[in-house]
C-alpha cells in the first residue's frame, strides 16, 4: 500500500451495497482517493485508477470521469449482517423451489417455493432445481412508493 501524503492509510468507513446501511468494514485506501465512473456501464470504481479495468464489466475506466472521494464519505464494503442472514434465508428458500425476482425499481427478493408463480416459472423455463429467476416491470415495492408519491432510484 503507497500511504497518502495527508492521510496515511487513509481509512473510510463503508456501507452495506445492498441496503445502504453502516457496512462492517473499514477499507484502507492509501494513496487510492479517487472513484471513477466506469464508461461503459456505469459502475463507481472506488480507488481505482485510469489504468485500471472497470471491477464490474472489465472494461477499461481510461474514459470515464473521475472524481476524489469526499473527506468523510463512506465507500462500498461487505455485507451488513442484515443484509447477509437475508440473503442465505433467500438462497435457503430457492433451494426449497423458490425463484428470485429482482425489478427495474431496483428491489429484489424471493418468491417461496410451492405459490404458483414459483411452480410455473419453473415449469417455462424448464429449471426444476437450483437458483431460478424472473425481472418484473413494476413490483409491490415501486407501487407503494407510486402510492405514497415516492419514486424510488
Amino acid at each position: 500500500m503507497i500511504l497518502h501524503k495527508e492521510k496515511g492509510v487513509n481509512p473510510r468507513m463503508t456501507f452495506c451495497p445492498r441496503c445502504g446501511g453502516d457496512g462492517p468494514d473499514i477499507a484502507l485506501l492509501g494513496n487510492r482517493d479517487s472513484v471513477i465512473t466506469c464508461p461503459f456501464c456505469n459502475a463507481a470504481n472506488y480507488g481505482a485508477f485510469r489504468s485500471s479495468d472497470c471491477g464490474s464489466c472489465g472494461q477499461p475506466l481510461s474514459g470515464g470521469e473521475s472524481r476524489k472521494i469526499e473527506e468523510h464519505e463512506r465507500i462500498p464494503g461487505s455485507l451488513c449482517k442484515t443484509c447477509e442472514e437475508e440473503v442465505e434465508n433467500f438462497k435457503k428458500e430457492v433451494e426449497k423451489g423458490g425463484i428470485y425476482w429482482k425489478c427495474d425499481c431496483g428491489a429484489t427478493g424471493v418468491i417461496k417455493g410451492g405459490s404458483e408463480l414459483a411452480v410455473q416459472v419453473r415449469e417455462k423455463s424448464g429449471i426444476m432445481e437450483g437458483p431460478v429467476g424472473v425481472t418484473l416491470e413494476k413490483c409491490w415495492v415501486c407501487e407503494k412508493g407510486a402510492k405514497d408519491g415516492k419514486e424510488n432510484s
